[in-house]
């Protein structure tokens, strides 16, 4: 008897933690982020990710804002809009979507929401003369720290 319960109660719980959006289109995204710029760098929400393209994936249903930075440039952010996710409606069919769509895609997994767009293209805004200096600046400056790290490494072996 017991046995039966306690597989009953996984199976309902696998049910319900693992509802129609998070099973169709998942919890996390994928968003690739580009520049026109060479050497720029991607924050999102202040975080650095990457620099010239990325790929990361990131959690649904986050408020994101992504940075494009480059050192002598103006810096461009943009909000990450989110949308619903129709694949959200299809837990009506199980519980009539009370437990399904409110609780397991909207407030525990987050899968109620897709990121528009998932391709950004954010360049920052340079001066070119400026950018000409600084850039041969920060590729010294760029050599000069992979240099300390090759003797960091070294001297750990």
């Amino acid at each position: 008897m017991r046995k039966n319960l306690l597989f009953l109660l996984v199976m309902i719980s696998m049910l319900y933690f693992s509802n129609c959006a998070s099973i169709f289109s998942g919890t996390r995204q994928f968003l690739t982020l580009s520049s026109n710029e060479k050497g720029t760098k991607f924050y999102i929400n202040e975080m650095e990710v990457g620099k010239d393209n990325v790929t990361v994936s990131q959690k649904k249903g986050q408020s994101l804002l992504v940075r494009a930075s480059k050192k002598g440039c103006t810096d461009v952010s943009r909000e990450v809009d989110r949308s619903f996710n129709p694949a959200t409606l299809l837990g009506c069919f199980v519980d009539s979507g009370i437990v399904s769509i409110v609780v397991v895609d909207w407030l525990v997994t987050g899968a109620i929401w897709t990121y528009e767009p998932s391709n950004m293209v954010l360049t920052p805004s340079c001066d070119e003369e400026k950018v000409e200096k600084k850039s041969k600046d920060y590729d010294e400056e760029e050599e000069e720290e992979e240099k300390v790290e090759k003797k960091k490494k070294k001297k750990t072996k």
